[in-house]
């Protein structure tokens, strides 16, 4: 019998603040539903980012069979046993031959348990007809149309099906009962597509219908996405440049975890399985994602960490494609990072790499440390440079570091940094009480700042009266953020922006 464990989870409440529990899990009183992974989708983008999760979808499914839960895959409209269905440009296979469909249906019928008052509202971004890539909707044009698209959310190919695992119609809330009855199940945890539509309530093994039921749910945050238009609010049927798929992912769970269930992160089952990426490594774990050209940082933030960091923090980068501007490398580490450092400037990601970053950066639980560039990391400067099915955040600025971001400011003379005295007592200023950076490199304006950051250092012109914020932390999507203006190449070689940059780490780490 497997080992009963416990998991740290977060939901909110009526007004939508973050709570944290542990819970504990019997394995033999819990099941794993996998809602509606799909091989073919008309939208394209969606189908990639689908694609892309694939391999820590099937890691996540392997750890669950490990810690000894059933898996039950729950496809849609793919099972043929019950009545002819149209030819498929993709082939599927006969679902109903398997030995993983015949156990479910020679399942004897079981007497539901009584609904519970349970009425939860529709998720945002319910998805009305845009296309993830465009506004344009270029995927219907090359895609088949959104009406023939119900007989292809079949089963992706390459999520692993195990010998022991079983297959269920998702449209089906008798059979959903039948396996939960006849094994005595209490408790669902939650994969699959899409959080918004099919995972939470279009599918009868869905997690509204059975929590309405009285069961107990959860959901893999890391495991689940919304479909969310790119550039286009479909609730609200306006243009929304700043909307994206990760954006539209992230409010969904937010939305779940106050009407829905709990949620958790996929590597908390594969830590509990010795399945991590990490391997016996237990410091904590830095993603480095450095994409510009103007700062160097791919050259000066390796080094740094080897100098200063690497031995209590295990440190993964993640760098620019020499090949493909818009593109970066090994964000699957993000999985298992603890902290994002980012360095990035005006860089427009494929959606299912942004699904990587903006998942991380809308975690409640990943604080973020941002250099110099990354006040615009993923900003357009007066060019439509998006392209289709990549992403632009013009208001990262906004949002995330807190700041309002209006471009350069020099001085012939140079700039004095030095602490703002108020502020001396926060734990990033440890030691740097008598800091002082000289520098002749442009700085940034980026008053006013948000009423919910806290300002660091202050940068002084020497040659006209006018102060710039250099350095401030900010609490967004309710994480710890610090950003700082410096970080050209002479800023690294000062000890004292070294001793910020470490203090900043530590603190966003502590703060975990």
């Amino acid at each position: 019998m497997s080992k009963n464990f416990q998991l740290n989870v977060q939901k909110r409440d009526e007004k939508g603040n973050l709570i944290r529990e542990t819970v504990n899990i019997d394995p033999s009183k819990t099941v794993a539903f996998v809602v509606d992974m799909w091989d073919y989708h008309p939208d394209i983008t969606f189908l990639n980012r689908v694609h892309y999760l694939i391999p820590r979808f099937n890691k996540t499914l392997e750890a669950i069979r490990k810690l000894g839960i059933q898996v039950v895959h729950t496809p849609a409209n793919a099972i043929e046993d019950k009545e002819p269905m149209p030819p498929r440009k993709v082939h599927s296979p006969n679902w109903a031959e398997t030995p993983q469909r015949k156990a479910v249906l020679d399942i004897p019928q079981q007497e539901a348990p009584p609904k519970i008052p349970y009425d939860p509202p529709m998720p945002p971004w319910h998805y009305t007809g845009t296309c993830e890539c465009s506004p344009k909707l270029p995927c219907r044009k090359k895609g088949l149309p959104w009406d023939t698209a119900q007989w292809n959310a079949m089963p992706n190919k390459d999520v692993y099906l195990a010998e022991n695992d079983l297959i269920g119609d998702a449209d089906n809330e008798a059979e959903a009962i039948n396996i939960m009855v006849s094994r005595g199940y209490d408790t669902i945890i939650y994969l699959g597509i899409a959080s918004n539509m099919c995972l939470p309530q279009y599918r009868m093994f869905g997690l509204h219908h059975t929590r309405r039921r009285g069961y107990r749910v959860f959901f893999i945050s890391d495991t689940v996405e919304a479909i969310s238009g790119n550039g286009y609010d479909a609730d609200l049927e306006a243009f929304d440049p700043d909307l994206f798929p990760a954006k539209g992912s992230a409010v969904v769970q937010r939305h779940l975890e106050k009407y829905g269930g709990p949620s958790f992160l996929s590597r908390q089952l594969l830590e509990l399985t010795n399945m991590s990426p990490l391997g016996n490594d237990k410091r904590k774990h830095i993603a480095f994602v450095i994409a510009e050209d103007s700062c160097d940082t791919k050259r000066t933030l390796p080094e740094f960490a080897k100098n200063c960091i690497d031995k209590k923090f295990r440190c993964t980068f993640c760098f620019a494609d020499p090949k493909h501007r818009n593109s970066v490398q090994d964000l699957d580490a993000l999985y298992d990072a603890d902290l994002l450092v980012l360095s990035m400037e005006r860089r427009f990601l494929p959606a299912w790499q942004m699904d990587r970053l903006g998942r991380f950066i809308f975690n409640a639980d990943k604080p973020l440390v941002a250099l110099r560039p990354s006040v615009v990391a993923f900003a357009e400067n007066g060019r439509k440079s998006k392209g289709i099915g990549r992403v632009v955040w013009n208001n990262f600025n906004r949002e995330v570091l807190g700041c309002n971001f209006l471009g350069t400011c020099s001085s012939q003379s140079g700039f004095v940094i030095r602490p703002i005295p108020q502020y001396l007592s926060h734990p990033i200023m440890n030691g740097l009480e008598n800091m002082r950076i000289s520098t002749k490199n442009p700085l940034y304006r980026v008053t006013p700042l948000s009423l919910t950051t806290t300002p660091l250092l202050m940068a002084e012109r020497q040659d006209v009266q006018s102060d710039q914020i250099v350095a401030w932390t900010n609490n967004s999507y309710d994480s710890s953020m610090f950003y700082t203006s410096l970080g050209c190449p002479d800023d690294f070689a000062n000890n004292d922006f070294q001793r910020l940059l470490i203090n900043a780490i530590n603190w966003a780490i502590e703060k975990i």
